[in-house]
Protein backbone atom coordinates (compact mmCIF):
# COMPACT_ATOMS: atom_id res chain seq x y z
CA UNK A 1 0.00 0.00 0.00
CA UNK A 2 1.44 3.55 -0.59
CA UNK A 3 1.91 6.23 0.83
CA UNK A 4 -0.78 9.16 -0.11
CA UNK A 5 0.83 11.74 -2.23
CA UNK A 6 0.12 15.39 -1.02
CA UNK A 7 -2.21 16.27 -4.09
CA UNK A 8 -4.29 12.83 -3.60
CA UNK A 9 -5.08 13.50 0.51
CA UNK A 10 -7.89 16.46 -0.30
CA UNK A 11 -9.35 13.88 -2.80
CA UNK A 12 -9.85 11.13 0.02
CA UNK A 13 -10.92 13.83 1.90
CA UNK A 14 -13.98 14.53 -0.58
CA UNK A 15 -14.35 11.19 -1.24
CA UNK A 16 -14.96 10.27 2.64
CA UNK A 17 -17.02 13.42 3.58
CA UNK A 18 -19.00 13.85 0.53
CA UNK A 19 -21.70 10.83 0.69
CA UNK A 20 -21.82 11.87 4.70
CA UNK A 21 -23.28 15.40 3.57
CA UNK A 22 -25.03 13.94 0.75
CA UNK A 23 -26.84 11.59 2.74
CA UNK A 24 -27.54 14.34 5.65
CA UNK A 25 -28.65 17.09 2.77
CA UNK A 26 -31.32 14.54 1.42
CA UNK A 27 -32.29 12.20 4.47
CA UNK A 28 -31.71 14.29 7.47
CA UNK A 29 -30.09 12.26 10.63
CA UNK A 30 -30.88 8.98 9.11
CA UNK A 31 -28.50 9.89 5.87
CA UNK A 32 -25.70 9.41 7.87
CA UNK A 33 -25.56 6.09 8.30
CA UNK A 34 -26.11 5.35 4.27
CA UNK A 35 -23.60 8.23 3.71
CA UNK A 36 -20.98 6.23 5.95
CA UNK A 37 -21.76 3.32 4.32
CA UNK A 38 -20.72 4.53 1.39
CA UNK A 39 -17.67 6.04 2.66
CA UNK A 40 -16.75 2.91 3.98
CA UNK A 41 -17.15 1.14 0.59
CA UNK A 42 -14.83 3.79 -1.37
CA UNK A 43 -12.32 3.57 1.03
CA UNK A 44 -12.08 0.22 0.60
CA UNK A 45 -12.03 0.34 -3.16
CA UNK A 46 -9.08 2.63 -2.58
CA UNK A 47 -6.67 0.81 -0.26
CA UNK A 48 -7.98 -2.64 -2.31
CA UNK A 49 -6.30 -0.63 -6.02
CA UNK A 50 -4.26 -2.90 -7.92
CA UNK A 51 -0.44 -2.22 -7.77
CA UNK A 52 1.04 -1.36 -11.33
CA UNK A 53 1.43 -4.44 -13.36
CA UNK A 54 3.90 -2.49 -15.87
CA UNK A 55 7.46 -3.38 -16.74
CA UNK A 56 9.81 -1.94 -13.98
CA UNK A 57 12.27 0.82 -15.74
CA UNK A 58 15.93 0.31 -14.51
CA UNK A 59 18.57 3.28 -14.85
CA UNK A 60 21.99 2.78 -16.60
CA UNK A 61 25.48 3.27 -15.50
CA UNK A 62 28.82 2.73 -17.39
CA UNK A 63 31.21 2.52 -13.96
CA UNK A 64 31.94 -0.70 -14.28
CA UNK A 65 30.81 -1.90 -11.36
CA UNK A 66 28.23 -4.22 -9.94
CA UNK A 67 25.01 -2.95 -8.58
CA UNK A 68 22.80 -4.75 -5.91
CA UNK A 69 19.63 -3.47 -4.55
CA UNK A 70 19.08 -4.83 -1.48
CA UNK A 71 14.79 -4.58 -0.15
CA UNK A 72 14.57 -4.50 3.48
CA UNK A 73 11.18 -5.89 4.58
CA UNK A 74 13.24 -6.86 7.71
CA UNK A 75 16.47 -5.94 9.00
CA UNK A 76 19.60 -7.51 8.67
CA UNK A 77 20.05 -7.88 12.19
CA UNK A 78 22.17 -11.04 13.13
CA UNK A 79 25.67 -11.77 11.67
CA UNK A 80 24.63 -15.48 9.53
CA UNK A 81 22.14 -13.59 7.53
CA UNK A 82 24.48 -9.83 6.77
CA UNK A 83 27.05 -13.08 5.80
CA UNK A 84 24.84 -14.33 3.36
CA UNK A 85 23.67 -10.97 1.52
CA UNK A 86 27.54 -10.48 1.50
CA UNK A 87 28.92 -13.89 -0.10
CA UNK A 88 26.07 -13.58 -2.54
CA UNK A 89 27.19 -9.69 -3.57
CA UNK A 90 30.74 -10.67 -3.91
CA UNK A 91 29.78 -13.73 -5.85
CA UNK A 92 28.02 -12.38 -8.21
CA UNK A 93 30.43 -9.36 -8.83
CA UNK A 94 33.37 -11.86 -8.84
CA UNK A 95 31.34 -13.74 -11.53
CA UNK A 96 31.95 -10.53 -14.04
CA UNK A 97 35.85 -10.11 -14.78
CA UNK A 98 35.22 -6.53 -15.78
CA UNK A 99 33.72 -5.29 -12.95
CA UNK A 100 35.75 -4.29 -10.27
CA UNK A 101 33.61 -2.74 -7.41
CA UNK A 102 30.15 -3.35 -5.77
CA UNK A 103 27.81 -0.84 -5.27
CA UNK A 104 24.98 -1.55 -2.70
CA UNK A 105 21.85 0.22 -1.99
CA UNK A 106 19.32 -0.72 0.80
CA UNK A 107 15.85 0.29 0.15
CA UNK A 108 13.60 0.35 3.67
CA UNK A 109 9.95 0.42 3.00
CA UNK A 110 8.29 2.64 5.42
CA UNK A 111 5.47 0.01 5.82
CA UNK A 112 2.33 1.34 7.09
CA UNK A 113 -0.56 -0.01 9.42
CA UNK A 114 -3.89 0.80 7.25
CA UNK A 115 -5.13 3.19 9.78
CA UNK A 116 -2.23 5.17 10.37
CA UNK A 117 -2.18 5.00 6.59
CA UNK A 118 -5.29 6.87 5.63
CA UNK A 119 -4.75 8.85 8.53
CA UNK A 120 -1.48 10.45 6.50
CA UNK A 121 0.37 9.35 10.02
CA UNK A 122 4.04 8.30 8.32
CA UNK A 123 5.74 9.12 11.49
CA UNK A 124 5.67 5.93 13.15
CA UNK A 125 6.69 4.13 9.53
CA UNK A 126 9.12 6.21 8.83
CA UNK A 127 11.00 5.84 12.54
CA UNK A 128 10.53 1.54 11.79
CA UNK A 129 12.05 1.77 8.34
CA UNK A 130 14.97 4.06 9.45
CA UNK A 131 16.05 1.54 12.33
CA UNK A 132 15.92 -1.09 10.35
CA UNK A 133 17.79 0.34 7.84
CA UNK A 134 20.41 1.51 9.94
CA UNK A 135 20.86 -1.71 11.72
CA UNK A 136 21.14 -3.64 8.08
CA UNK A 137 23.65 -1.33 7.47
CA UNK A 138 25.85 -1.24 10.65
CA UNK A 139 25.70 -5.44 10.18
CA UNK A 140 26.66 -5.33 6.63
CA UNK A 141 29.55 -2.64 7.13
CA UNK A 142 30.68 -5.44 9.76
CA UNK A 143 31.27 -8.24 7.41
CA UNK A 144 33.00 -5.80 4.83
CA UNK A 145 30.23 -4.76 2.76
CA UNK A 146 29.94 -1.13 2.36
CA UNK A 147 25.95 -0.03 1.57
CA UNK A 148 24.28 3.25 1.48
CA UNK A 149 20.42 3.37 1.69
CA UNK A 150 17.07 5.22 1.30
CA UNK A 151 13.62 4.97 3.30
CA UNK A 152 11.43 3.85 0.38
CA UNK A 153 7.61 4.08 -0.22
CA UNK A 154 5.11 1.90 2.07
CA UNK A 155 4.03 -0.30 -1.13
CA UNK A 156 7.16 -2.47 -0.86
CA UNK A 157 6.91 -3.21 -4.71
CA UNK A 158 6.51 0.53 -5.28
CA UNK A 159 9.85 1.11 -3.08
CA UNK A 160 12.05 -1.01 -5.34
CA UNK A 161 10.20 0.49 -8.57
CA UNK A 162 11.24 3.86 -7.09
CA UNK A 163 14.62 3.01 -6.38
CA UNK A 164 15.39 1.22 -9.59
CA UNK A 165 14.23 4.34 -11.71
CA UNK A 166 17.78 6.63 -10.00
CA UNK A 167 19.81 3.16 -8.90
CA UNK A 168 21.67 0.84 -11.75
CA UNK A 169 20.84 -2.34 -9.98
CA UNK A 170 22.53 -5.60 -11.61
CA UNK A 171 20.10 -7.44 -9.65
CA UNK A 172 17.56 -7.15 -6.31
CA UNK A 173 18.38 -9.08 -3.31
CA UNK A 174 14.67 -9.37 -1.24
CA UNK A 175 15.01 -9.72 2.72
CA UNK A 176 12.78 -10.08 5.55
CA UNK A 177 10.37 -12.80 6.70
CA UNK A 178 10.10 -16.06 4.47
CA UNK A 179 6.39 -15.08 4.17
CA UNK A 180 6.27 -11.58 2.74
CA UNK A 181 9.91 -12.12 1.10
CA UNK A 182 8.23 -14.63 -1.33
CA UNK A 183 5.16 -12.57 -2.32
CA UNK A 184 7.44 -9.34 -3.25
CA UNK A 185 9.96 -10.94 -5.16
CA UNK A 186 7.38 -12.94 -6.63
CA UNK A 187 6.07 -10.12 -7.80
CA UNK A 188 9.01 -8.24 -9.17
CA UNK A 189 10.27 -11.19 -10.83
CA UNK A 190 7.29 -10.85 -13.10
CA UNK A 191 7.96 -7.43 -13.85
CA UNK A 192 11.72 -6.98 -13.58
CA UNK A 193 14.45 -8.40 -16.36
CA UNK A 194 17.26 -9.51 -13.92
CA UNK A 195 17.79 -11.47 -11.25
CA UNK A 196 16.20 -11.42 -7.96
CA UNK A 197 17.61 -13.25 -4.83
CA UNK A 198 15.34 -14.02 -1.83
CA UNK A 199 17.17 -14.49 1.59
CA UNK A 200 15.73 -15.28 4.45
CA UNK A 201 17.20 -16.55 8.08
CA UNK A 202 15.61 -19.54 7.38
CA UNK A 203 16.17 -20.10 3.90
CA UNK A 204 18.34 -18.81 0.48
CA UNK A 205 16.70 -19.38 -2.69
Amino acid sequence: MTIPKPWMLPLIVVALLAPLAAGLALLGPQGLVLGALIAAIALVLIAARPSPRARIEVATADDGHHHALVALLGAIDDRALAQQVARHVERESAAAAERRETDVLLVSPALNPLLDHWAADVSGARADAERRLDASLNRLASTGVPAHGSIGDSNPVLAVEDALREFPADEVIVVGPEDATEELAAEIRRRLDRPVELLTRTARR
